[in-house]
């Protein structure tokens, strides 16, 4: 948990501040001082808690106030042209060619664990046999990456995998080696401390088979967000078996984290201009050039896809007139004469937590909220803090790309 950028202390230090301040166990305080804990915005929203009732205060502190929020209007929305038809078709090759020099660069949201799936790592759970959903990920980026240097005429440093179509297995032995005079599309992993060593080996592994060396290692980047620990509803830390329960607190920390770990820094001074950002679960959001080719068409430094449908979750809306990803727990309950105009049942679209941004859109250090999380762990009523990466919206121009559900 982390509002700025930290000025890292010495590990040692600093797990003995947080030992002492809060009184937890040092392999605790050594996970918070690993993922960059901030004690002082830790601290300022437990003393929230305190705040009035709590029914009113989540009320205040969630939901947007003061504002006019109503569905979009047709012109908000910018709809990707269908595949195959010759806009699609121009749109494709100007993002074709921003790949394949080196512009886009691929991040996925893999800090989850697979409750649905037996447990374990949400990114390592099998997809199909034999293939995970981090697999399935880095078979297609490797596949986009062959496809745009090869239209273009170069060839990525890369060995292909495939993946059989019958059997949805993974082929990391076999594929093909292109030579170098291209960069492959940079693939970077959003993990939290739960998923992060586990999805190293992995990637560990995957280039071992794909035929790296030792030496060169994975070409897999990796982005851990930060951590926080659980609060009782009364501001106290919230404890299991006398340890504290930490949790990683939401896709909002995709900045900071990028930010922290100097990926988007080289990246950026290589020449670097987009990331496309999804969740690893998603096998559907895949790199597609035309929605890279309609992000710098449109000119707008954040464009979010969005598809059609009314599940209450995330969406966009207008607020005071400015399109933006909002979740339905923000939206106001107020009556029209109270200028508000969100009823959650209006949503005409939904929000796929797939966008693309430039990089000064992830470089700046936009102040995005800390929403108040309540839930029950081990039936216990439990308190936790997060941010979300569509808030990114309501700081930048945003286009929202209608895409299909299915792809």
């Amino acid at each position: 948990m982390s509002d700025a950028d930290p000025v890292r202390e010495p590990a040692g230090q600093l797990i003995g501040q947080l030992t002492g301040r809060y009184g937890i166990d040092p392999e605790d305080a050594a996970t918070l001082a690993e993922y960059g804990f901030d004690p002082d915005t830790f601290d300022r929203l437990r003393a929230s808690l305190l705040d009035g009732t709590p029914a009113d205060r989540r009320l205040d502190r969630n939901r947007i106030a003061g504002a006019l929020v109503e569905p979009l209007r047709a012109d908000d929305v910018a709809p990707l042209p269908e595949a195959g038809s010759p806009r699609h078709r121009d749109l494709a090759e100007e993002g074709s060619a921003a790949i394949a020099a080196g512009e886009v660069a691929v991040l996925l949201l893999a800090g989850g664990m697979a409750t649905r799936f037996g447990g374990g790592v949400k990114a390592l759970a099998e997809v199909l046999d034999g293939l995970s959903f981090v697999d399935a990920k880095l078979a297609d980026v490797r596949r986009v990456s062959r496809s745009v240097h090869a239209a273009a005429g170069r060839a990525a440093e890369v060995t292909v995998s495939t993946i059989d179509k019958k059997t949805g297995k993974i082929d990391l032995e076999g594929g093909t080696t292109y030579a170098a005079d291209a960069a492959a599309v940079p693939l970077w992993l959003m993990t939290s401390f739960r998923s992060d060593a586990a999805l190293r080996r992995w990637a560990v592994g995957a280039a071992r088979a794909a035929g790296a060396t030792r030496a060169a290692g994975p070409d897999v980047g990796f982005a851990p967000q930060s951590v926080s620990m659980r609060l009782r509803p009364d501001g106290g830390l919230f404890r299991c078996d006398g340890r504290v329960s930490l949790y990683a607190p939401g896709h909002g920390d995709v900045g900071w984290a990028l930010r922290r770990s100097g990926l988007l820094d080289d990246f950026a001074a290589g020449g670097g201009k987009h990331v496309f950002v999804g969740n690893v679960d998603n096998v559907a959001a895949t790199l597609d050039p035309a929605v890279i080719g309609a992000h710098r068409r449109l000119g707008r430094p954040l464009t979010c896809e969005i598809a059609a449908g009314s599940e209450v979750g995330g969406a966009p809306w207008r607020v005071d007139g400015k399109p933006q990803i909002v979740e339905a727990f923000r939206l106001p309950r107020g009556a029209a004469g109270a200028g508000f105009a969100a009823d959650p049942a209006a949503a005409v679209y939904v929000n796929t937590n797939s966008l693309v941004a430039d990089v000064e859109v992830l470089a700046a250090d936009h102040p995005l909220s800390w929403f108040e999380v309540h839930k029950q762990v081990d039936g216990a009523d439990v308190v936790q803090f997060e941010r979300l990466v569509g808030e990114l919206s309501a700081f930048v121009d945003t286009t929202m790309l209608l895409v299909e559900r299915d792809g």
